[in-house]
């Protein structure tokens, strides 16, 4: 049976961001004046606002009386730096929640990946329902309309990381491709300790200390992948045509055609194309253009590498295929790409 400590979560967050006042620690630089709007804005001045948080207290539909915080860290804005190039964390948190306990949201500039530690929750997101229990989560876009409740009556205890980063829409793109948001960890101990360390790792807000968090939240990403849930549609997935993704997935740089992935796979490469966009969505050289520009995406942002070197390191000997083909993706040239998000 859950324990609770009846406290809303507003007043939790003020309690919270108070004891830190005191302790000088990193909430007195969040969006003050939605949390505690009694203080007065002379005493706000110079301090960084947290648009996320502000955002979130003012754009959830939420029941959280009853919801007791177990711990909450809210991250300082990060640096253009580390937003330009890394994974950063926004919020994190460990809720105990009441039988009545729901969220529902849309629009929110945020990734969410959240688990079950006790109890049973619920997921509406994208047309399905998700059932959480102990040890599977979810991650999910928070700009698209979500709805996540407590589904049991003893409540629903549960894990949340609130992040972004530029190369987060291509993880989840990547994630969410099977029709499915969820993941089952058979082992919680590892995902536990790095949130645990990513909890340590923001008590400070330099840049090393954005580094090491974006190091801990690719290992939280990689737990979430290499045990994300199969859609039913996906289970049925024949065995080769998920050799051929995964082949895909990790030898876009090479050189690739439907010609050479008939032969390797001894399969007909008409039949091997019908079947893949079947299962898959795509053809396979299609699939294999969209593993390339994610790579080729983070590099035009995160990099000065030229566009000969980018067109190298994707799988393309000159560099005018490169820029035809990522244009007739992107509507844009790669050069444009750069400019706007570099």
């Amino acid at each position: 049976m859950l324990k609770y400590t009846i406290m809303t979560a507003s007043q939790e967050l003020a309690h919270y961001m108070e004891d830190y006042e005191k302790k000088k620690g990193i909430l007195r630089t969040f969006a003050l004046s939605s949390v505690l709007p009694s203080e007065s804005p002379e005493k706000n001045e110079g301090r960084p606002q947290n648009l996320f948080i502000s955002k979130l207290m003012t754009g959830d539909e939420s029941n959280l009386n009853g919801s007791r915080y177990r711990r909450i860290r809210v991250a300082l804005p990060p640096s253009r730096q580390i937003k330009r190039s890394c994974l950063y964390l926004q919020m994190l948190g460990a809720w105990n929640c009441l039988s009545s306990h729901y969220t529902r949201r849309s629009n929110l500039e945020s990734y969410l990946i959240c688990q079950t530690v006790a109890g049973e929750g619920r997921l509406e997101y994208g047309g399905k329902t998700y059932s959480l229990k102990p040890g599977t989560g979810f991650f999910i876009d928070c700009r698209k309309p979500q709805y996540y409740y407590a589904a049991s009556k003893e409540g629903w205890a549960y894990n949340y990381i609130h992040l972004d980063g530029f190369s987060l829409p291509d993880y989840y793109e990547s994630f969410s491709s099977g029709g499915n948001v969820t993941f089952t960890l058979p082992d919680t101990a590892a995902f536990n300790r790095l949130f645990d360390e990513l909890d340590t790792a923001n008590r400070e807000s330099d840049f090393k200390a954005g580094i090491h968090t974006s190091r801990i939240l690719d290992d939280m990403l990689w737990q979430v992948f290499q045990n994300a849930s199969l859609d039913d549609y996906d289970a049925e997935m024949p065995p080769k045509i998920r050799e051929v993704r995964a082949y895909l997935n990790s030898h876009f740089i090479e050189d690739i055609s439907l010609d050479s992935l008939s032969a390797r796979f001894a399969v007909s490469k008409y039949h091997l194309c019908r079947q893949f966009e079947k299962f898959v969505g795509k053809s396979p050289i299609e699939y294999l253009n969209t593993e390339r520009l994610k790579t080729a995406k983070t590099l035009l942002s995160a990099t000065d590498m030229t566009m000969e070197a980018i067109a190298y390191e994707v799988g393309f000997n000159e560099p005018l295929p490169f820029y035809r083909m990522f244009k007739k993706y992107e509507h844009i040239t790669p050069g444009e790409y750069r400019a706007q998000n570099g």
